[in-house]
C-alpha cells in the first residue's frame, strides 16, 4: 500500500509491513513511492498480516464497539 506520512492509512499497518509511506508534498517522491510500489507489490503482500487487519478492523470489533457506543449514549 502507498499512503502518505500524514494520513490516517497508516493505522492499517502500525508497525510499518506492507506500506510504503511517501510524503505527498514532493512528486519526485510520489514518483520514487508509486515505482516502488510496483517494483515490490508481492514482497509488500506478503508482509501485510492480514489476521491483525481483520482483528483490528473487523466486524465483529465494530460491532462491539457500535453496542457499546450505544450503551453509553442516552436519548
Amino acid at each position: 500500500m502507498l499512503t502518505t506520512r500524514d494520513s490516517a492509512m497508516s493505522e492499517i499497518s502500525p508497525d510499518g509491513k506492507g506500506v510504503i509511506e511517501i510524503n505527498p508534498d514532493g512528486d519526485a517522491e510520489i514518483k520514487a513511492g508509486l515505482i516502488r510500489l510496483v517494483e515490490e507489490n508481492e514482497a509488500l503482500r506478503s508482509r501485510i498480516d492480514v489476521q491483525d487487519i481483520r482483528r483490528r478492523f473487523g466486524p465483529e470489533r465494530f460491532a462491539r464497539e457500535f453496542l457499546s457506543i450505544c450503551r453509553e449514549t442516552t436519548v
